[in-house]
C-alpha cells in the first residue's frame, strides 16, 4: 500500500478531477472468494482476501489491480467489460508502461494456495 501512496502522491491532478484520485480504504476480509484475490466495492474501498496476503508481491498485484478498477468506474462509470480496453488503460497508467500485464491478476504459489484451500477446502488447487 505504501508504494500506491508514494505513487499517487506524486501526480499533479488538475483542479475538480482530486475525487477521481482520492486513495480507496483497503481491507483484508476473509476471503472475497475461491479463486478472488481482491474485489472494489462501491468505488471507495478494496478488499483484499485473506489468503493472498500471505504474499507481499501478490497482494501489491491485488491491490493495484482493484485500484484500476476503482479509477476506471470513476472516470467511466459502470463497464460492461470490466477487463476492457479502457480498464487495460488506466491499468497501464497506475502499474506502469513496462510492468502493467503483471498487474492483471495474481499468481497462485504453494504459500498462497495452502491458506487459501483452508478457507476453501472444496476448489481445486491452482499449483
Amino acid at each position: 500500500m505504501k508504494e500506491i501512496v508514494e505513487c499517487m502522491g506524486s501526480i499533479t491532478i488538475p483542479e475538480g478531477w482530486q475525487h477521481i484520485f482520492d486513495l480507496p480504504e483497503v481491507r483484508v476480509v476473509d476471503s472475497c472468494g475461491p479463486k478472488i484475490g481482491g474485489s472494489a466495492k462501491d468505488g471507495h474501498t478494496i478488499e483484499i482476501s485473506s489468503w493472498i496476503t500471505v504474499d507481499k508481491n501478490e497482494s501489491l498485484v491485488v491491490v493495484v489491480h482493484e485500484e484500476a478498477h476503482i479509477l476506471n468506474q470513476r472516470v467511466h462509470g459502470k463497464s460492461k467489460d470490466p477487463h476492457g480496453e479502457e480498464f487495460e488503460r488506466i491499468l497501464r497508467f497506475v502499474a506502469g508502461q513496462d510492468d502493467w500485464e503483471r498487474y492483471k491478476g495474481w499468481r497462485p504459489n504453494n504459500y498462497i494456495e495452502d491458506l487459501r484451500l483452508l478457507l476453501h477446502p472444496r476448489s481445486v488447487r491452482l499449483t
